[in-house]
C-alpha cells in the first residue's frame, strides 16, 4: 500500500489543509487494526441458522394459533397454520411431530380436540380425524 506523506510532496503542488489532516488521519487507520465486529463483519447466516430462526417461528405461530383458536378467531388461527406451513416450505425446516398433530392435513385448519377434531390413542398409533372435511390420518407413537 503506497502512503503520502503530505511533508514529502513537492512544494510546487498546493496541498490544502483539509488534505493534509486527511492524510493523517488515513496513516494512523493504516496502522491500526481492526477487530471482526469493529468492521462490520457478521455471523455468517448458514442453512442450520436459518432453520433455526424457522423453528422458532413456527412453534410460536401454532402457540398463536391455539390462542386465537380459544378466543374463537378460527379463521385467523387457520392463517397462521398455514404461514408457519409456507415457512417449513421455503426454509426446508420440516415441523416437528408435536406441532403435526395440531393441524389437518387435507384443509390444512387447526385441530383441537373436542372442539373440531378427534383423537383416537392406541398402544403404537395416534389416530386424529378432523370434523370440517372428514378426513383422518395416523401417526405413529414411540
Amino acid at each position: 500500500m503506497v502512503t503520502l506523506d503530505p511533508s514529502k510532496v513537492s512544494s510546487r503542488v498546493r496541498v490544502p489543509a483539509v488534505a493534509k489532516n486527511l492524510f493523517g488521519a488515513l496513516a494512523s487507520l493504516a496502522s491500526k487494526r481492526f477487530t471482526k465486529t469493529e468492521v462490520g463483519c457478521v455471523r455468517k447466516k448458514g442453512k442450520a441458522f436459518v432453520k433455526e430462526i424457522a423453528l422458532e417461528r413456527i412453534y410460536r405461530l401454532f402457540e398463536l394459533a391455539g390462542k386465537e383458536f380459544g378466543k374463537g378467531n378460527v379463521e385467523r388461527a387457520n392463517r397462521y397454520v398455514g404461514v408457519a406451513r409456507k415457512i417449513s416450505s421455503r426454509n426446508k425446516a420440516t415441523i416437528p411431530t408435536e406441532l403435526k398433530a395440531s393441524f389437518c392435513k387435507k384443509c390444512h385448519c387447526f385441530l383441537k380436540k373436542g372442539k373440531n377434531s378427534d383423537l383416537k390413542k392406541t398402544d403404537r398409533w395416534l389416530e386424529v380425524s378432523c370434523w370440517e372435511c372428514g378426513a383422518s390420518f395416523k401417526r405413529r407413537l414411540k
